[in-house]
């Protein structure tokens, strides 16, 4: 069997559960690779490579947005002021402050804004999610281990006075590691999963597979198609057996269908995934 790529592995430590260590994990990565950059890693993974050992020396002063690029919510922000928000702006998770940039109280998630039943008493302390604060002079490695460890993928950072400086998520500090690559081509950690009224899914074709399945409390992907598929997209490319067209229907085995919402001639962007028997409902 085909040994997995570098850039796979190294996405590997993002996805999986268990607890380990994210600096060890990154420095046995490094270890195995150091006298084989010029031989057996081709010339994407040797940027990576290059990438992942720069890792080492930075900060998260080095890697986060800036207090005044930030992207937050009051706390008393209405339904439809978080919904305008969340879709005039490409982020899966708002950091939430009260009355200043330098009260933060936590963050919210989109899935569970557009998860909101009744509107009128919606509330973003109902639905306010714990956030890291780190100080900027911490290792951007021992970042990654907190966030492995917390299960936090957002950091609020903080001066010497306790004072909002920025924010910074794992997939800032991906794109950090990936560079100048197109990282369209790979796995995105913030896609996004929503359930829309009547039951239905909404996803991104990047989605994992796995985190879908694991949401659904159902197997998608039989040992075959483990081998190949590892997103939402890829699955409706497995079964299709090509690219489909915007607004096509690709049926599952399992009683599914995987409607294709938004799309390019190469490529899937956003699928609707409803149980076939019930319409829209899941």
């Amino acid at each position: 069997m085909e040994q997995p790529s570098l850039l796979s592995r190294f996405l590997g430590l993002f996805k999986k559960k268990e607890d380990s260590d994210v600096r060890e994990a990154i420095s046995e990565l490094i270890a195995e690779n150091e006298t084989d950059t010029d031989s057996s890693l081709n010339e994407e993974e040797r940027e990576l490579f290059s990438n992942i050992l720069a890792l080492q020396e930075m900060t998260v002063e080095d890697v986060m947005i800036p207090r005044a690029d930030m992207v937050a919510l009051p706390l008393e922000a209405t339904y439809e002021e978080t919904v305008a928000l969340m879709h005039s702006k490409n982020y899966s998770r708002f950091p939430i402050f009260s009355e200043k940039m330098d009260d933060i109280r936590g963050f919210i998630h989109i899935k569970d804004i557009s998860n909101a039943l009744n509107t009128k008493d919606f509330d973003c302390r109902k639905i306010l999610c714990r956030i890291l604060f780190v100080p900027t002079s911490m290792p951007v490695m021992d970042l990654l281990s907190k966030m492995r460890k917390e299960q936090i993928s957002i950091a609020i950072v903080v001066d010497e006075f306790g004072g909002t400086d920025g924010v910074v998520t794992a997939w800032d500090i991906l794109r950090e590691i990936l560079g100048d690559m197109d990282m369209t081509e790979h796995e995105d950690v913030n896609a996004k999963l929503i359930q829309e009224e009547g039951g239905s899914y909404l996803a991104d074709a990047r989605y994992p597979i796995d985190d879908l399945e694991e949401e659904l409390g159902l197997t998608l992907t039989d040992a075959e198609m483990e081998e190949e598929v590892d997103t939402v997209g890829g699955l409706v490319l497995y079964l299709a057996g090509r690219v489909p067209d915007r607004k096509e229907v690709i049926e599952h085995p399992a009683g599914f269908e995987f409607e294709v919402v938004e799309a390019t001639p190469r490529a899937l962007l956003e699928i609707r995934i409803s149980k076939k028997d019930a319409g829209t409902s899941i």
